[in-house]
């Protein structure tokens, strides 16, 4: 339910990201062509790691595998500009973590601008978690950072022309969310 949430979430970004309107000039319409592609990497440790959620306490481990993580990726073009668009599945994903990563992609994928990759986590509590430097997590650590730009390239092999778009509409049972407004005032207030 999660990876739906989180791909419905990442088109509603590239449609607002992509939207354009028409200026009035007669002289040269902007190019409003949209490819896609999609990609998606297995980022599964074969090893015993941390798992995230439970803040520094490293005693709580992976003792074997319920089911594969991925790191998923969304490209698109639109103007000559190449945007990426990640679900990561893990617990978060913070402002030092996602500089790494897209220290890692544009490494490898040089045409893609840092202020174009955006990165998302599906909050899995039971995902390894990527911020721990030492022992098997320094290994995870830097394989994480190696699948990103994977997930890149895949997503980028994959890019072709958009020649249909239509939205779909679902309810999905039992799923709440919670909304939280920033008021004038500088108060929050929110709903379930």
């Amino acid at each position: 339910m999660k990876k739906i949430l989180s791909l419905t979430l990442a088109v509603i970004m590239i449609l607002s990201l992509c939207a354009c309107g028409g200026s009035g000039n007669t002289e040269e319409a902007p190019d409003t062509s949209l490819e896609l592609g999609f990609g998606k990497v297995n980022i599964t440790p074969t090893y015993s790691v941390g798992l995230g959620g439970s803040g520094n306490d490293k005693t709580r481990r992976s003792t074997g595998l319920i089911s594969y993580i991925y790191a998923t990726c969304l490209a698109f073009r639109q103007n000559g500009e190449l945007y990426l668009v990640y679900t990561i599945d893990t617990l978060s994903v913070n402002d030092e973590l996602a500089d790494l990563c897209r220290t890692e992609i544009i490494k490898q994928i040089p045409e893609v601008k840092p202020e174009h990759i955006y990165l998302m986590a599906t909050h899995g509590h039971s995902c390894p978690t990527p911020y721990w430097p030492d022992e098997n997590e320094g290994k995870y650590r830097k394989e994480f950072f190696a699948w990103m730009p994977q997930a890149a390239k895949v997503a980028i092999k994959d890019i072709a022309p958009v020649t249909d778009m239509q939205v779909a509409k679902f309810h999905l049972e039992g799923m709440s969310f919670v909304r939280h407004y920033l008021m004038n005032d500088g108060t929050y207030a929110g709903s379930n």
